[in-house]
């Protein structure tokens, strides 16, 4: 879920980028962001603190870097 529909903000087509995003990084990493949490303490955090990158970059081409990163901006109208 992204921050801005935790925020009780529009769902717009934005937020399904958003959603690529975070599934990158799943698919990417082989499990969720903030997978160590409760299910809910997750969805919570996410107005707070989003998600905004792969936790190793390193590990990863700096392409998929950028992709992630520009799926994952805070700021909807920012987003591809």
């Amino acid at each position: 879920m992204s921050p801005e529909v935790m925020k009780h903000n529009e769902y717009t087509n934005k937020t399904d980028i958003w959603s690529l995003g975070v599934t990158a990084i799943e698919l990417a990493e082989g499990k969720a962001p903030n997978s160590h949490l409760k299910p809910l303490i997750a969805m919570w955090q996410l107005k707070d603190k989003p998600i905004q990158a792969l936790n190793k970059p390193a590990n990863w081409s700096e392409e998929f870097n950028s992709f992630v990163r520009e799926c994952l901006n805070i700021n909807p109208t920012m987003r591809p």
